[in-house]
């Protein structure tokens, strides 16, 4: 498990690292408005995952259950069956994109000087569909065969060409529409070699082994309510941006999504933990649910405490940084939103636990409800912050919804499970920690935000010490013996005690 967590850690931590060495690059040779009209496809890419309606990671939980069931007859069927489906939903999606680009450009509010590029941007957008939703089919297979490296590879490559292809780009021409061609022309290349290595793993799992056809409505009956979450949850993750571009305009939205991009790059520890710690509790709710709440309140315990150590870090040297890192002119606007979204990243790292357990223990559809239910109020929350306080509404208003969220997804699974007793002591502390996060990110910047960021730290330390149970104590201390037996292994460091060679 620890192995799978640093493949899944280092194939995001190596384009943060090049993000934080181009993007004031790539900001001073395109200028605000082309920098965001170039963000905003960014985040276009992101969001083309709805159009696979949840099968690539319906193939995965499928292929994954016919492995453990020994069923491997039906696993080539399966995944052949899959990719079809998704060669259909890209191209209707494709299609669906290039129809709606008119509408698109006028939504974001671009100015005439760069709407042909917005077009061009679009239209090229429109051509990497297809490449976007069959990458997720093909990683899809790759993770329920726990071929985590090619994976790791994969969406490292992917993510370091976000910012390479713009400077390759920008020494001949400042035309988005011409970068974004070079990273859809990338991204179906890495798309290419995934599929050459799922294939290929896929055939090495079913060598030798009649194939049998398995239908498509079991692969979607397994999507089910996931698909839901798939499609709502990434809009209520992207939308802000469009929020803020169509009521501020376009040169806006770099303030917001430089930090925005910064926070959520920075949230790859939790985020590749939860990708393996998810098939851990899986593993738990299957027998009979045993040790399942006490290894929830661990992970919980440990996200959080780490999760609010890290954003008081950020608020403290959010000012300093950005004016460091680009300008003092850009942080002067961007620093007070990150210092916002590294409370919103805290709530929503918060949430993650109760959330993977839901869809562990089989109850996807409950957090498809949540998110339905979360939508609405959050349209309405964004469009008043967003039309009274500028972008730092934007901040504030995702800030309160994944504190919603948080709250809703703890609440409804400590219910579900029975444990009442547990829920002041799961929802009160964050909420309580929400508060406080939010009180130091208004003191201005200078010493005494550092001063006050680093007391609380140590105040943490303290109360961790002392909540911290024996149950946790336990399961800590095994899951660090089991990390110090890998290293040594795969290090070959003789034990303490053993003979010195």
């Amino acid at each position: 498990m620890i192995r799978n967590i640093i493949l899944n850690i280092s194939g995001v931590g190596l384009p943060l690292l090049i993000g934080l060495l181009t993007i004031p690059i790539i900001i001073d040779g395109l200028g605000l408005e082309r920098f965001s009209l170039l963000s905003i496809s960014w985040v276009m890419v992101g969001y083309f995952s709805i159009f696979d309606l949840g099968l690539g990671r319906a193939l995965t939980q499928s292929i994954a259950r016919l492995i453990g069931e020994n069923r491997i007859s039906l696993i080539w069927s399966t995944f052949t069956k899959t990719l079809y489906a998704m060669v259909l939903l890209s191209a209707f999606g494709a299609l669906a994109l290039l129809a709606a680009t008119s509408s698109i450009v006028q939504l974001i509010n671009v100015p005439p000087s760069l709407k042909a590029d917005a077009f061009n941007t679009f239209y090229w957008l429109s051509v990497g569909v297809p490449a976007v939703v069959l990458f997720n089919g093909f990683r899809g297979s790759l993770e329920a065969a726990e071929q985590f490296l090619a994976v790791s590879v994969a969406r490292s490559a992917l993510g370091c060409w976000m910012f390479i292809a713009p400077l390759v780009i920008l020494p001949f021409t400042t035309d988005v529409g011409a970068i974004v061609a070079v990273l859809v022309l990338g991204r179906y290349v890495l798309t290419l070699w995934t599929g050459v290595v799922a294939t290929r793993s896929m055939r090495r799992i079913v060598a030798g082994t009649p194939s049998d056809s398995a239908p498509l409505r079991d692969i979607a009956r397994v999507g089910g309510w996931m698909t839901v979450s798939n499609i709502v949850s990434p809009l209520m993750t992207y939308i802000d941006r469009f929020f803020v571009a169509s009521s501020l305009g376009i040169a806006v939205v770099a303030y917001y999504t430089t930090a925005y991009d910064l926070i959520s790059r920075l949230s790859f520890i939790p985020e590749a933990a939860f990708t393996v710690l998810f098939s851990r509790m899986s593993k738990l709710y299957g027998d009979n649910g045993a040790g399942a709440s006490n290894f929830l309140d661990l992970v919980s315990s440990c996200v959080n405490f780490l999760t609010f150590t890290f954003s008081l870090v950020v608020i403290a040297v959010s000012p300093d940084f950005m004016a460091l890192w680009i300008s003092p002119e850009f942080s002067r606007v961007s620093s007070p939103i990150l210092s916002i979204l590294a409370v919103g990243f805290f709530v929503n790292t918060a949430a993650r636990p109760y959330y993977n357990a839901l869809q562990a223990s089989g109850r996807a559809d409950i957090t498809a409800k949540l998110h339905l239910i979360e939508l609405p109020l959050y349209l309405a929350v964004l469009t008043y912050c967003v039309s009274s306080f500028g972008i730092a509404g934007a901040a504030f208003a995702w800030t309160a919804r994944a504190t919603l969220d948080f709250a809703l997804l703890a609440y409804v699974k400590t219910t579900v499970d029975g444990e009442q007793e547990r829920i002041l002591r799961r929802i009160g502390g964050v909420i309580v920690a929400v508060g406080v996060l939010l009180a130091v990110a208004q003191v201005d910047g200078g010493l005494w935000r550092y001063l006050i960021c680093g007391t609380l730290v140590i105040v943490q330390l303290t109360l961790w010490k002392r909540l911290f149970t024996h149950e946790h104590h336990i399961l800590v201390s095994s899951s660090l013996d089991t990390l110090k037996n890998k290293v040594l292994t795969k290090f070959k460091f003789p034990a303490r005690g053993g003979p010195n060679l």
